[in-house]
């Protein structure tokens, strides 16, 4: 379902939007299968950026294809992950009172 859509895209940029990382940053979150699911379709048809979340975390990779960084002028994929609000943690407010 996403290939079409990839390869149908008229845009000069491609951003996807998905919850999960393709490289988290996270202890013991790593998604192997979605990247080898994933990832081809991306290099193939030259995604641009990828905004993720679900890790409550901040980060951002350089410039991917197949895995390895490329050089800026390159084709190639940032994956950036920016969550920044809480996750289920009970709110503390502090006052100086």
């Amino acid at each position: 379902m996403l290939e079409p859509v990839l390869k149908n895209n008229p845009n000069h940029w491609t951003i996807i939007f998905q919850h999960q990382g393709m490289y988290s940053m996270a202890h013991k979150r790593n998604y192997v299968k979605m990247r080898e699911m994933l990832l081809p379709l991306y290099d193939k048809y030259h995604v641009d950026l990828v905004l993720q979340g679900h890790d409550h975390l901040y980060a951002r990779s350089k410039k991917l294809a197949g895995g390895n960084i490329v050089a800026a002028d390159a084709p190639g994929t940032i994956y950036m992950i920016s969550v920044s609000g809480p996750k289920m943690y009970e709110w503390i407010a502090h006052s100086n009172r």
